[in-house]
């Protein structure tokens, strides 16, 4: 990564150096003012600050010319007041070529000044810090990033980087996952097994996580972690001097895996339970919660945790339980019917208040993802963290609950197309994360004054070790950082996406990884007018110039430069890549297969979802065809409703053969239709069904996920062909849910 945005470093360098004023500060303030003139850093002399604005005088004299610590009997020229007036974490900053004053109504404010400082001191390098008068103050209260470290340990040293990151941006809630089925990553003391047992198993490196296995009999248990509580402490002292707040997440009563591990005692069934190597037949026993035992085991636990993190909120978890562990287990049943309650989800909502309870005794608040709300009847006072979209927030915020909003800042979601990609899933790209409405439309005032922020969250299934890490979460804490912070007014993302390079040079002198994703072509094929089927290319941050190709060789130097749509008359490989100074992006290949359907007009009965192509359902017939990664921008899919399309091939063609793609991923909830039915006509109005396969049979075509159901027709004549397959509906294991159908290329030859 280094290497290949080293231009973009010197680039900016050179540019430092110029006299032209550059006001980049991000997240943007909510106001700037500038005027004329630069005030030398080098020059800078303090008078009393308060310690959260010593950041500044740190990196002053971490950089002054000649190393100087102190002005040499200077004058003082940089002065901090504080006005509590301006109000929590906002501060005005009048910068002038002989002194900066800096106001600020509290601690935070200070710190958030002197990051401000600090960049705009580097971005203007020797030239000095631009003048100008900069009002500022963060639009949410919680702007925060969670780190999944279960799955995988990545250690004190890449925690404190992180921290640093996130201090630089203005972000100030790190939601640690220390517990879960993979692993448990704190030390406690009454109960050391859940470090010595809990927090190894058997080493999966190299496996994906949904293909490593359990423990095999006798297998070491070699990979894992853990932080004491010293180091806890530790890390929790780093942030506050960052004001920065940790949240430890102990999830409960589900996800217990690592727990139940070293003590089954507090399970329904007492164990034992196979240890996780990541998702593959991973077992996910519950809490026992109809056991009084198991209450004072996690009350224990809580009072250490609350010992080292002074946060109001403690999170709990409290996501995706397998309730039916507590119907089949006769002490939670015994609970549930002694307290009179309905089912199992009120039984979880009685242990959540029950937690809560605890919590509130010991002056703190929970808080969970949010399923803690189905069963009804949760304490208004429980925090509510939204993972599931903006429904749930609307229903959380109806009740009274304070939210976090988190549904649409997944970040171990693809930010590029999967075949240049590290594996993984969804798609989240940067101008979506930046784009995204903070706060759901038709929210009335009362709702949105519960809406505490918005959170970034890294699930580290994939997510092997630091740089990893740290590839998923940028450029894209960037756009949330601002977007969480800056006032609606100042989000502009085509100047944010220009400021890109720049950033991006930013985060590479400080040795933080990132994916350059947005900088590699897109390739989409779709109708041109005239009968026409063009090729479209794009960046999803335009630089540099893209070269391509159509006839399988790699672009270079005297490929053609695109410039707007070419046309595409028979099949090819199109080859695009993108160049800038002396390097390039990946090289994206899309093989083009048309058909008689490529670029002809269709119905839908039912529209994909919006997130699997709503807007772009021509894809369906568009002469690419998706892969096995189904966030590869080929695949439509429909969740809970039939698949039913219609198309019309403008005039009547002797008909050879059709054919059709399905794809079958369960874990995915994506399900193969319980039948597909085909049928042709020559006005529209008269149809013959030609061909019907029940779910057995589609299933039976390919052991491949992805079923290519090909149809072969004995020369018959038809403009119009229907094609429909019956989705089934609910998902059989989670009610609540729906399965999804995923179709792809329909060729008609």
């Amino acid at each position: 990564m280094r290497l290949l945005l080293l231009p973009l470093v010197l680039l900016v360098c050179i540019g430092l150096n110029a006299q032209t004023p550059v006001y980049d500060i991000l997240p943007m303030p909510a106001e700037v003012q500038p005027s004329s003139g630069f005030f030398d850093w080098n020059n800078a002399a303090f008078d009393k600050i308060p310690a959260p604005f010593a950041f500044f005088e740190t990196w002053v004299n971490n950089h002054k010319q000649g190393g100087n610590t102190k002005n040499k009997g200077g004058k003082p020229n940089i002065f901090c007041r504080r006005k509590q007036e301006l109000g929590p974490s906002k501060s005005v900053i009048a910068i002038s070529p002989d002194k900066i004053d800096i106001s600020a109504g509290d601690d935070a404010g200070f710190f958030y000044a002197a990051q401000t400082l600090i960049q705009l001191a580097e971005r203007n390098g020797n030239s000095g810090i631009p003048c100008a008068v900069i009002t500022d103050a963060p639009r949410f209260g919680w702007r925060g990033v969670h780190l999944d470290e279960s799955r995988h340990f990545m250690g004190k040293t890449y925690v404190l980087k992180l921290l640093d990151q996130m201090a630089a941006l203005k972000m100030n809630r790190f939601h640690w996952h220390l517990t879960d089925a993979q692993g448990w990553r704190i030390e406690m003391k009454k109960y050391p097994k859940l470090t010595s047992v809990g927090a190894w198993r058997p080493d999966r490196t190299g496996i994906l996580n949904s293909e490593a296995d359990t423990a095999k009999a006798g297998e070491p248990m070699t990979y894992g972690g853990f932080y004491t509580q010293e180091e806890i402490k530790e890390v929790v002292e780093y942030a506050a001097r960052r004001q920065i707040t940790v949240i430890p997440e102990i999830e409960m009563p589900g996800h217990a895996t690592s727990a139940m591990n070293a003590y089954p005692e507090f399970s329904c069934t007492g164990g034992p339970f196979a240890v996780c190597g990541g998702a593959k037949n991973c077992p996910y026993p519950n809490f026992c919660i109809g056991n009084d035992a198991t209450l004072h085991f996690l009350e224990d636990i809580l009072k250490e945790v609350m010992v080292l993190f002074p946060s109001e909120y403690i999170h709990i978890g409290g996501d995706e339980v397998e309730r039916d562990q507590w119907a089949r287990c006769s002490k939670c049943r015994h609970r549930k019917d002694s307290l009179g309650l309905a089912d199992e989800a009120q039984l979880q909502v009685w242990f959540t208040k029950y937690i809560e309870q605890f919590l509130v005794k010991n002056n703190r608040r929970l808080l969970g993802w949010d399923e803690i709300m189905e069963g009804g009847n949760l304490t208004a006072s429980s925090g509510v963290m939204v993972w599931r979209g903006e429904d749930l927030a609307r229903q959380a915020t109806l009740a009274g609950h304070e939210v976090v909003l988190a549904h649409h800042y997944y970040f171990n979601q693809y930010q590029g197309r999967p075949e240049s990609e590290p594996v993984s899933s969804g798609y989240l790209p940067l101008e979506s994360v930046y784009r995204y409405s903070r706060v759901p439309e038709g929210f009335s005032e009362k709702q949105r004054s519960k809406i505490l922020g918005l959170q970034a969250c890294l699930w580290t299934e994939n997510v092997n070790n630091p740089r990893e890490a740290e590839y998923m979460l940028f450029p894209r804490l960037l756009a949330l950082a601002e977007v969480a912070w800056s006032p609606e007014k100042q989000l502009d993302w085509e100047r944010f996406s220009r400021s890109l390079p720049g950033w991006m040079a930013w985060l590479d002198k400080r040795n933080v990884n990132f994916a350059t994703s947005i900088f590699n072509p897109t390739i989409r094929v779709e109708p041109g007018g005239g009968g026409q089927v063009v090729c479209r290319l794009a960046q999803q941050v335009t630089h540099g110039e893209i070269r391509y190709t159509t006839n399988g060789t790699a672009p270079g130097k005297d490929s053609p430069v695109y410039t707007e749509p070419f046309p595409l008359s028979k099949p090819c490989i199109i080859k695009a890549t993108a160049f800038w100074d002396k390097t390039h992006s990946k090289t994206i290949i899309r093989h083009y297969k048309p058909s008689l359907a490529t670029g002809k007009s269709f119905q839908l009965a039912n529209l994909p979802a919006k997130q699997y192509n709503g807007d772009t359902p021509e894809v369906l017939t568009d002469g690419l065809e998706g892969a096995l990664e189904f966030h590869d921008g080929n695949w439509c899919g429909f969740y809970g409703e039939d698949f039913d399309m219609t198309i019309d091939l403008g005039s009547e063609q002797t008909l050879h053969r059709i054919s059709i793609n399905w794809l079958e991923m369960e874990n995915s909830w994506i399900y193969l239709p319980l039948d597909m039915q085909i049928e042709i006509s020559r006005n529209g109005i008269n149809w013959d069904r030609i061909y019907e396969l029940k779910k057995e049979g589609i299933a039976a075509v390919s052991a491949s996920p992805i079923k290519d159901v090909n149809v072969i027709i004995d020369e018959q004549d038809a403009r119009y062909i229907r094609i429909t397959g019956k989705n089934p509906g609910r998902h059989p294991k989670y009610p609540d849910g729906k399965c999804w159908l995923f179709v792809d290329e329909v060729q008609v030859r």
